[in-house]
């Protein structure tokens, strides 16, 4: 039976290995590895927010390829589109000071600490209208009841 599971193992290894190589020799960059994911992922996780929540936001404000236009066109900038007043001053809040918004790190956790600080009020809604329909912005909290013991007298004979 062990010796099935491993090359059922074995096999599905191979499998994803083959699809990584074709998908890498043939140029097309893998979603898991866009640098625009790896940030929003982290800067979700850093902050305890619904990465759900925040891809949803990131697609609403730049588009499901995930690359804001580039500077100069427009006046919001990078990922989650920060006006230059508010990356000017929240950016310094967060630890990003110096940072420019075009920063795929820096702005995904520039955003994900105001989202944080805001929570899910007007006023985070007035920063990103979009995200009214991309859900709650925390992560999904699952509570597994305890089991219960058994009774410690359950077995004795009372008769």
């Amino acid at each position: 039976m062990r010796q099935m599971l491993m090359i059922g193992l074995a096999a599905i290894a191979a499998v994803a290995l083959s699809i990584w190589a074709l998908t890498a020799a043939s140029g097309q960059e893998l979603e898991e590895d866009s640098p625009a994911r790896a940030a929003i992922r982290h800067a979700a996780q850093a902050s305890n927010l619904s990465e759900g929540f925040m891809f949803c936001l990131a697609f609403a404000e730049v588009g499901e390829d995930l690359k804001p236009p580039p500077p100069g066109q427009g006046f919001y900038r990078g990922l989650y589109q920060f006006d230059p007043h508010t990356w000017k001053t929240q950016a310094p809040r967060f630890g990003f000071a110096g940072y420019s918004p075009e920063h795929l790190w820096a702005n995904a956790h520039v955003a994900a600490s105001l989202i944080d600080e805001l929570g899910q009020t007007e006023a985070m809604y007035r920063q990103w209208p979009p995200a009214r329909r991309c859900g709650n912005i925390r992560r999904p909290v699952i509570v597994v009841a305890p089991t219960p013991s058994p009774t410690p007298y359950r077995d004795l004979d009372l008769g």
